[in-house]
C-alpha cells in the first residue's frame, strides 16, 4: 500500500512515465520497510509511502523534496566500501539503507522513523557530509558542456555536434527533457511529449553526443565546471564520484530559477514543479487538501491538473488582478477556484498550517486579510537561473523593473540559454538556443529573429515578493555587507551579489575543495594557492592590482571587501577586493578609482577600517 501514489489511469499526466509498476519492490531505511516500483528513487519512495518531512539533529523539521533530500546522508548497511550518500538515490528491490551507522540491538530499535501525523525522516547525525568531501576523481576534459538535458540543452548540443564537435551533457536527473512538459502545448506548438520524444532520440543516437544521466553539476568556474556523477548500475552496489571537466566551450541550460530557494522550510509549503515533477515522472501524490499561491499562468495548469485527477483542491490566489492565459480558461473550465488581486504580504507558520495574510489591493492601501491553509503550493513566476552564469564569468543588469537579467546572453567561451536566461516558449528556447551555439563557436547565423519570450495572449507573469530596485539594491548591499550604494548597483556588484549567494552556506573547506586550493587529481591539496586575483579581476570592466598596507589593528585576509568611505562622514561604495599574490596581500579595484596613496576601507566583522592603495603589484 502505497497511500500518496496516483492511480495509473490511460491518458493520465501523473501516471508517473519513469517507473514500473508491474515490477514492485522493497526497500529499507533505519530499520523500516516499504514498497516501491522499479525506476523509484529514495524521495519519490519515502513521499509515496507518506513520509513528508526530515527531522534534522538539531530538531527541526523541513519537509522532504527535491531541495532538501541534498542535504541528507545515507549508507548501505551492507555495503562497507561506501561510507556515505549524498542526496537522493535510485532504489532497486532489497536495498538496505542506514542514515547513520547504527552499532547494537538497543541503537537498532531506538532508531527508525518518527511518527506521527505523518512519517518522518530522522536522523541523529549533527554532521551531514556533502559532496565536496568526497575524494577528487581525475579531471576529465570536454570540448563542448552542455549542463542540463531540457529541450534547449538538447537544440544546443545537436547544433554543436553538427559543427563537428564532441559535446558532453550532464543531466542531474535521470531522464531528458527538463521542465517542457510543465507548460503544455500552445496552439502552434509540438506537443511537449512529442517533442522531448524527437529531440532526446537524436542526442542519444548521435556519435558525437556523449549523455550523463544522474550526473549534477556543483559549480562552474572559467574553464571547468564541478561534476558529482551517480553510478546505479549493477547490484553490487552504488557510488558517486566527484571531479572537474575542464571544457572548451559551454552552455548553460539548467532551466528556470522556480524561487523554491525562498521558501521557508515548513512542511506544509511545496513548489509547483517539484510536486509536478514528482507527479508526472513517479506518479506521487500531493497532500490534500491543497491551495496554490501563483504569480504565473503554469500555476493554473497544475490546479486543472490536480483537479482533474481528483484531489482535494481550494482554489488558487494570483496577485494579478486581470490575468489572461490559456491555463486561466482552461482551468475555469474544470471548475478550479480563482481568487485574483490577492497579493501575499506576509506568510507565518500555524498550528493549522500555514497563515497567509494577503493585500487585497497592494497599490492603493486595500484591506488585509488572513486566511489558513494546511497544504500550500507556491507556484513562482520562473525567473532567470544565473548562479552558474556569474560563476563561470558573466555579468548581469537590473531591468527597468529591477528585476535581474544576464547583461549578454554569450560572453567569452559560455552562453546562456533556454528558460535560463529567460526565455519561456518553446519557440525561443530552440531557436535561441541553435543560434547562441553558432555565436558561441564564432560562425555567423542568418538574421536574428525578435522572441518575446511569452506566448500570445498571455498575461506577465508576476512576482509573489515584489521585487523592486530597492529591494533587489538591498538584498545586494546585505550580501556585500554595504551600508549603501552611491548609485545604480552595476553589473560587477550585481555579479558579485549573485556569485556570492550562489555560494551560501559552503564551509571554508567545501570552498577549498572547489578551488581555493590547487588539487591534484590524487586529492592531494598543492601547496601552491590558484590565482584568486585572476578571477577577481574578470569582474572589473579595467582591472587594477596594487599593493594595500593595513592601518591601525587591521588584519587582511582574502575576499575581504574594500571601501571608499567608513560609513560615518560619508556613504561607503564598494570599490574592489582584497587578494593574495605571492604571500603578500594586494587590492584589486577598478583602473578608474585607482589612486597610490589613497585611503580605503576594508569591511570586517568589527566594522570598517583603514588602509592604504601602494603602487601597482606586478600579477
Amino acid at each position: 500500500m502505497q497511500p500518496y501514489r496516483f492511480e495509473k489511469k490511460p491518458g493520465s499526466p501523473f501516471s508517473g512515465t519513469l517507473i514500473d509498476r508491474s515490477k514492485p519492490i522493497s526497500f529499507t531505511i533505519n530499520g523500516r520497510e516499504f514498497p516501491a516500483f522499479e525506476g523509484d528513487t529514495l524521495l519519490s519512495g519515502l513521499l509515496a509511502n507518506g513520509c513528508k518531512s526530515w527531522r534534522r539533529s538539531d530538531g527541526t523539521i523541513v519537509p522532504l523534496n527535491s531541495r532538501t533530500i541534498e542535504e541528507l546522508n545515507t549508507r548501505e548497511a551492507k555495503n562497507g566500501e561506501v561510507e556515505f550518500w549524498c542526496g537522493d538515490r535510485t532504489l532497486r528491490s532489497g536495498l538496505v539503507l542506514e542514515t547513520e551507522p547504527t552499532r547494537g540491538l538497543v541503537s537498532k530499535l531506538a532508531r527508525s522513523m518518527q511518527f506521527g501525523r505523518d512519517l518522518c525522516l530522522a536522523t541523529k547525525n549533527k554532521h551531514q557530509h556533502t559532496p565536496y568531501e568526497l575524494p577528487l576523481a581525475a579531471s576529465q576534459t570536454a570540448d563542448f558542456v552542455v549542463i542540463g538535458g531540457g529541450i534547449a540543452g538538447m537544440q544546443a548540443a545537436l547544433a554543436a555536434a553538427k559543427r563537428n564537435h564532441s559535446v558532453t551533457v550532464y543531466e542531474c536527473s535521470s531522464r531528458l527533457g527538463g521542465m517542457c512538459d510543465y507548460y503544455g502545448q500552445a496552439e502552434d506548438e509540438e506537443a511537449p511529449e512529442a517533442l522531448i520524444s524527437r529531440l532526446s532520440s537524436q542526442v542519444l543516437s548521435h556519435q558525437k553526443i556523449s549523455v550523463k544521466l544522474l550526473s549534477k553539476v556543483l559549480d562552474v568556474r572559467p574553464g571547468r565546471a564541478l561534476v558529482l556523477s551517480s553510478d546505479v548500475a549493477g547490484n553490487s552496489g552504488a557510488k558517486q564520484s566527484l571531479f572537474w571537466t575542464n571544457y572548451k566551450f559551454l552552455a548553460i541550460a539548467v532551466g528556470a530559477d522556480y524561487g523554491d530557494r525562498n521558501l521557508n522550510g515548513h512542511s506544509a509549503l511545496s513548489s509547483a514543479h517539484h510536486v509536478f515533477r514528482m507527479a508526472a515522472d513517479y506518479g506521487v501524490k500531493p497532500v490534500a487538501p491543497l491551495s496554490i499561491m501563483t504569480g504565473g499562468n503554469s500555476g493554473f495548469r497544475l490546479g486543472q491538473l490536480l483537479l482533474e485527477t481528483g484531489i482535494e483542491f481550494g482554489g488558487i490566489y494570483d496577485p494579478r488582478v486581470e490575468p489572461t492565459s490559456r491555463h486561466i480558461d482552461f482551468a475555469k473550465a474544470v471548475g478550479v477556484h480563482m481568487h485574483f488581486g490577492q497579493t501575499p504580504s506576509a506568510l507565518h507558520a500555524s498550528p493549522r498550517g500555514i497563515e497567509v495574510e494577503f493585500s487585497s489591493a497592494a497599490f492603493s492601501g486595500g484591506p488585509s486579510t488572513k486566511k489558513q491553509f494546511e497544504n500550500l503550493i507556491v507556484s513562482h513566476a520562473p525567473a532567470p537561473n544565473l548562479d552558474f552564469w556569474v560563476r563561470s564569468g558573466g555579468h548581469c543588469e537590473l531591468d527597468a523593473d529591477g528585476r535581474i537579467k544576464p547583461a549578454t546572453k554569450v560572453y567569452s567561451n559560455v552562453a546562456l540559454i533556454g528558460a535560463a536566461s529567460g526565455s519561456m516558449t518553446q519557440i525561443a528556447c530552440i531557436s535561441e538556443a541553435e543560434e547562441r551555439t553558432i555565436q558561441l563557436l564564432g560562425e555567423k547565423c542568418g538574421a536574428r529573429r525578435i522572441y518575446t519570450g511569452l506566448y500570445k495572449y498571455e498575461s506577465d507573469p508576476q512576482p509573489l515578493t515584489f521585487l523592486t530596485r530597492a529591494a533587489t539594491e538591498e538584498g545586494i548591499r546585505a550580501s556585500a555587507n554595504a551600508p549603501k550604494f552611491s548609485a545604480k548597483p552595476g553589473r560587477n556588484a550585481l555579479s558579485e551579489f549573485l556569485f556570492e549567494r550562489s555560494a551560501a552556506g559552503r564551509s571554508m573547506s567545501q570552498i577549498q575543495a572547489i578551488g581555493a586550493f590547487a588539487i591534484q587529481d590524487d586529492n592531494t591539496a598543492g601547496n601552491v594557492a590558484l590565482d584568486f586575483s585572476e578571477t577577481i579581476k574578470s569582474r572589473f570592466e579595467t582591472p587594477c592590482v596594487a599593493a594595500i598596507s593595513p592601518q591601525g589593528y587591521l588584519n587582511l585576509s582574502v575576499g575581504q571587501l574594500v571601501y571608499d568611505a567608513d560609513g560615518v562622514n560619508q556613504t561607503p561604495s564598494l570599490r574592489g577586493v582584497v587578494v593574495e599574490i605571492d604571500g603578500d596581500f594586494a587590492v584589486v579595484m577598478d583602473n578608474s578609482f585607482y589612486q597610490t596613496g589613497q585611503n580605503v576601507f576594508v569591511r570586517t566583522r568589527g566594522g570598517f577600517f583603514a588602509a592604504t592603495v601602494g603602487e601597482p603589484a606586478d600579477a
